[in-house]
């Protein structure tokens, strides 16, 4: 779904958060005028899969569609910063409870889907079955009740899975 979030007589969020109450897979692409950073932390919350900005060109737009399609996240890279620079530098926050929920396999698969790897290139790399990447990635996805990879990327950064080095 490729969603303007400014419509008259409608408030973007909200029905983003509707369609995706109602169709939990849905992804969602926003695109926007608004580069501000309420709005991007706020979509990405709610479970957006791309944030694109209206005065980006065409190429970009297009390149955010595949992306999401794809099974990857896409931020405008103008916004990107405000997604990644809080955590640069700043020591993980480990939280046990959440963390240890995940095997050490999940773990490293979750890791790897939030650098925005597909599922069969996450297979490739740990020399498994793309089945049974998919059974990790809902295992993950339950265990932390998420419902969206921006939500699994958010939980990466937030537990420190993500090196902001190399993603491999």
């Amino acid at each position: 779904l490729l969603l303007d979030l400014t419509m008259p007589g409608l408030a973007g969020p909200k029905v983003a958060e509707e369609a995706l109450r109602k169709r939990p897979n849905l992804a969602i692409i926003v695109l926007t005028m608004h580069d501000d950073e309420y709005y991007l932390q706020e979509l990405l919350r709610i479970g957006a899969r791309g944030y694109v900005l209206k005065k980006s060109t065409g190429t970009e737009l297009v390149q955010a569609i595949r992306a999401v399609y794809r099974g990857n996240n896409y931020i405008d890279p103008s916004m990107a910063k405000h997604v990644i620079s809080p955590y640069v530098g700043r020591p993980a926050a480990k939280t046990a409870t959440q963390l240890d929920v995940l095997t050490a396999r999940e773990q490293e698969v979750c890791r790897l889907l939030a650098y925005g790897y597909t599922n069969a290139e996450v297979a490739g790399k740990l020399f498994i079955s793309d089945r049974t990447v998919e059974t990790h990635r809902n295992n993950i996805m339950s265990k932390l009740e998420l419902r969206s990879r921006a939500q699994l990327v958010r939980f990466a950064i937030d537990n420190g899975l993500l090196k902001t080095d190399c993603p491999g």
